[in-house]
Order: C-alpha cells, then structure tokens, then sequence
C-alpha cells in the first residue's frame, strides 16, 4: 500500500505526510528560536529528526574576513578531526559551498575526496584514518543559502551499513536547508539588533551616570566657590567638605604642617610620613592603613607641586560620588593655598621694603615702630643670615620651598626676636639678640635645621651664610654684605651647611677681589714648575706635599714613596727653578698663599 503524500516544494520528489509534518515542525522550531547560539544547536538536532537516517551532522557558516568555512555547531558522534576550518573547493563542504551544488558521498568517495585537503588540513586526514569508527560510510551536504547568496553548508553523516542516504534524503535536507538561511538570517539580525539595543542601554546608563557627575561637579563647585569668593577660608571648605560626604575629612597643610579638621575629632598625623607617601611626581589618591584606621587620601597639586592633601578618615567604602567630591574640592583648595602664596609675597614684599630702608640706615620713628611690630629689638646686637635653596624646580616648587623655610625659621627662632622673608629662591632673616655670644645658638638652629631638610629633601640643597652681630641700625648693612660674600664663598667652595663669616678667616680678604688677579698672581708663583720640560708635574706634586708635610723631608719621601736623596735633588731643582729657599720666610709665605688660594679657588693641581 504506497503512503499517501502532500506536495511540498521540491523539483522531482514527492514527500511523505509524517516527513512534511518533521519539515513544518522543524521549521517552526527554528522561527521561534531567535537566540543565535541556540539556534545553531537547535538546527542539528532538527536535521537529524528530519532525516533519521542521519546519526551526526555539522552546520559550517562562512567568515567573509577568512574566507573559510567555520564549524559553528556539531551534534553526535563526531571525530574532532572533522572540526576543522574548510577552504571554498576544498573537501565535500567546501566543494557544495563553492558551486552550491548539494551532494551525496559514499565512504569511498569521501576517502577519495580527503587526498586533496590543504597541507594544513593534512593532520586532521592522518588522524581520522587512524581510527574508522570515525569515518562516515555515507553523507550528504547541501548549502545553506538566502536571497541566492551562499551562507554555509549543513552536512549529515551515517556511520553504519544499514542504510545509506538517497537522492529523496537530499531533497529534504535541501528544503529544510532554505529555512535554515532564513532562521539562521533572522537570529542574526535579531542578536546584532539586540548588541544595538545593549549598547544604546549602555551609552544611556553613561549618559546619565555622566548627568549625574557633572551636575555633582556643579554642586559642588558652586557651594566651595561661594565660601572661596567670601574669603571665608580653608577651615569653612573644610566644614561644608564634611557635610556633602558625611566622612570625617581634614585638609593637610603641607606648607605650614598645620590641619584643617572640619569637625571636632583631631586626627593625628606626621607631616612628613604622609609627604613621604608621593615619592614621586606621580600624585595620585591613595588609601592607607594609618594610626589602626583606614583613610583616604586625595592629593592637592599645582604644577606636579605638592601642596597638601584631603584625608578622609573611612567609616564604610567611598561611594563614586564622593570622590567626584573630593576631586572637585581639590582645585579650590588648590586656589585657596595660592591665594595663601600669593598674599605671602605681598607680606614678603613689605617686609623687603622695611629691610632695604634699615639697610639704608634710614633711622626714622614709623621705621623704627614697625621694626619693634615685627620683633626686633634695635638695643641688642643685629645680624643679618642668608639662606638659599639650590636644586632643579618645577614651577612653584620654588615659593613653597622659600614659605616652608620661612614657617621653619619662625617655628625654630619663635622666641627669637628677627624678621624673615623669602626673596627669589633666598630668605633673609635679620635676629636681634641681647649678647653677641647668642651668635652661636643660632648657628647651631640652623646646622640642625639643615640636617633635618637634608634628610626630608635630597632634591634640594639648604646653605645658610651668617654675618658678624653688630650693634645698632647702622651695622646692619655690613652684617648683611658679610652675609652675602659668606654665600659667595660657600658657593665658590661648593660648601653646604651653615658658615659665620668669621669662620672664613684669611679667605676674607680674598672674597672682593677679581678672581683673574687671583689666578695670575697662582701662576706667577708655580708657574715656572708648570713650564718645566718633562719634570712639570713631578716637581709640582713634589713642592705641594712638601709644604703640606711641614717640610719634613722623612715623612714628604714616604708620601712620594721615593729615597731621601732623590727628595733632595727634586728641593733643590725646585729652589732654582722658583728662585726661592726653603730657608726663607717670605719665599715660604708666597708660596704657602699660591697653594691655599689654588685649593680655594678650585685650581687644578
């Protein structure tokens, strides 16, 4: 009795009820499911339920970028070696994909059909044929194509002998192929629709996420501007800092080492140890495990120059909104602390002017008020210090460093009467004290002021030149041009340190004096050891650790490491080249001065 049929679109074959049915079935599958991944998996197991004959199937889709046919999904019993990346022409898959031509292939074919792989795809040929299991004793593969543009190849294995696929076997997979396309078009564009629709939410929620930050910028800008407009200070930024973040938060002053506590819970601190967490220019925030309690730490820069920091001692974990606080809030800090600069130079300014007119022994009552306004005491002894800072500096490092040292000096002399002011990379401070002995306190202040910026800052070098104290307004200058040759000399000496001008003994009556008549009168003394053919620096070097030795010719030939007698001949060829005796106090002064200002002055020997 012959099955009763239903016509379905086919060129030359008749399909069964139950197979028109698996068709329609499969079909309504596959439109319902709009999951790509899904769909791929989805599609094999349909194909096998379609064509039950076939016990393993794999759906390849072309990668237009490639140019090569991609296993995307397999079902069943399959060799790993069949997983392979196919060639357009290459192999059954590649051969139907390139001319579009469903095929059907028996073992041997196929075996035939597997001599003609690319040598990249030889591998996966010695593998397969190493175990037949594997081997398919028949297979059909067919194209999956849409709107007449060839998209992949569905391809159906049967890997026993009990049945072997037929022609009627292909035209179905064929016609399930065409749906396929479609489903397999309409997944796409409904995952690349839904990729769209993602992103859109994204860019929304970024939209809105940047809405928000900005107009907490805003907020906050506004509210910390008005305190700054009112002049109102960093403790009253500091304050309404506490309000909007509801977190204990201080400002660090880095320039004066004071803090700005914003409610009435110090938080204990050294300076130095949170200064010495940027050790870099790299200032970026940080979150710190400091005193048992966990704080947040954003720094204030100006220019790489580290002015301070916001430190929020943390009571939960920081919210993104908060930190978009902090930083805002870090610029008007940023200005209030150049505002501090600024009204400081203004200060320095005054305080110049004042100096310069007692330079000027301008002797006149306001002068004198204003002196006594500042400290100074005129019935004691004056003396005037110049300290300098040498080293590289960014812009503005070098006004915070000249206000540190000036906050230092007045930390340190705080019970010292004096006046101190920063004055390019220098502060001058003019001390009164009662005894001219006091001198001395004071050199010792700044050695160990010196030491302590010595070990906080190896960037940067510290000098302190000290003049003579003097009694009354009119020595002041003299204190002050001892201050300055003092700096001179420590300069010419590469000297660091403090030095009182006393301290440079006969080197004082050298410091006014043009340093090429220095050199000329060097040279006219060893100059003719210098211009001795072949013996030059060996009568040099012999004269030099002479006189260093005390002219003690025992411990003058161990030096040298020659025999006494030679030492003798070098003296005496010495003394008629010179024209001088050893014998000879002026002969030995000149020489004894020609040596000491070459070692002042640098001279090579």
């Amino acid at each position: 009795m012959n099955p009763k049929v239903n016509p379905v679109i086919s060129s030359k074959l008749l399909f069964s009820s139950s197979e028109f049915r698996n068709i329609i079935e499969g079909i309504r599958t596959l439109t319902s499911t709009l999951n790509y991944d899904e769909l791929l998996n989805r599609i094999l197991e349909i194909a096998l339920t379609v064509i039950p004959l076939s016990t393993s199937g794999i759906f390849r889709l072309f990668d237009e970028k490639r140019q090569l046919l991609i296993p995307l999904a397999y079902v069943g019993n399959i060799a790993s070696s069949l997983l392979h990346n196919t060639r357009r022409g290459e192999s059954l898959s590649g051969k139907v994909f390139d001319d579009g031509i469903a095929r059907i292939y028996n073992m041997n074919d196929m075996l035939d059909e597997l001599e003609h792989l690319s040598p990249e795809n030889q591998n996966f040929r010695n593998k397969l044929l190493t175990d037949e299991q594997y081997i398919a004793r028949s297979m059909i593969s067919v194209p999956v194509t849409i709107r007449g543009e060839r998209r992949g190849t569905l391809t159906l294995h049967r890997f026993d002998d009990e049945g072997l696929f037929t022609a009627y076997d292909l035209e179905l997979l064929k016609v399930f192929a065409d749906q396929v396309a479609i489903a397999v078009e309409n997944a796409k564009l409904y995952s690349e629709v839904q990729n769209v629709l993602q992103e859109v939410t994204e860019l929304s929620g970024q939209i809105q996420e940047n809405n928000q930050i900005l107009q907490k910028r805003l907020e906050v800008h506004e509210a910390l501007t008005a305190l700054s407009l009112k002049n109102k200070g960093i403790h009253a930024i500091v304050k309404e800092l506490n309000r909007m973040i509801k977190m204990p938060a201080s400002f660090v002053d880095m320039l004066n080492k004071h803090s700005h506590n914003g409610n009435s819970q110090q938080i204990q601190l050294e300076f130095d140890d949170i200064a010495g967490l940027w050790d870099t220019e790299d200032h970026v925030p940080l979150t710190i495990s400091f005193h048992e309690q966990e704080f947040y730490l954003h720094p204030v820069t100006v220019d790489k120059v580290l002015l301070g920091c916001i430190m929020v001692r943390l009571t939960g974990p920081i919210a993104s909104m908060d930190i978009v606080t902090l930083e805002q809030s870090s610029s008007l800090f940023a200005l209030e602390m150049i505002k501090k600069l600024s009204l400081t130079d203004i200060y320095y300014m005054e305080t110049k002017e004042i100096f310069t007119k007692l330079l000027q022994n301008q002797n006149d009552d306001a002068l004198m008020a204003k002196g006594v306004e500042l400290g100074l005491d005129f019935s004691g002894y004056m003396s005037v210090s110049i300290l300098e800072i040498t080293g590289q500096f960014e812009l503005y490092q070098t006004e915070i460093n000249i206000q540190r040292l000036v906050f230092k000096l007045n930390e340190t002399f705080n019970s010292t009467p004096h006046m101190a002011f920063g004055l390019h990379n220098q502060v001058i401070m003019l001390t009164s004290f009662p005894h001219a002995a006091d001198a001395e306190w004071v050199k010792q202040s700044m050695e160990r002021m010196i030491q302590e910026w010595r070990f906080s800052s190896s960037k940067y070098v510290l000098s302190a030149a000290m003049g003579t104290p003097y009694k009354g307004i009119v020595n002041i200058a003299k204190s002050n041009t001892e201050a300055q040759k003092t700096l001179h000399y420590m300069f010419s000496k590469q000297q660091s340190g403090c030095i009182q001008y006393k301290d440079i003994g006969i080197n004082r009556l050298f410091l006014g004096q043009d340093v090429s008549e220095i050199h000329q009168f060097i040279s006219d003394i060893l100059g003719p050891l210098e211009s001795t053919p072949g013996h030059s620096s060996q009568l040099e070097q012999t004269l030099h650790i002479y006189m260093s030795e005390d002219k003690i010719a025992i411990n003058t030939a161990a030096v040298l490491g020659i025999h006494i007698n030679t030492l003798y001949q070098r003296l005496k060829k010495i003394q008629q080249v010179l024209n001088i005796r050893f014998d000879n106090k002026d002969d030995m002064l000149k020489i004894q001065m020609a040596y000491h200002l070459k070692d002042t002055f640098n001279q090579k020997h």
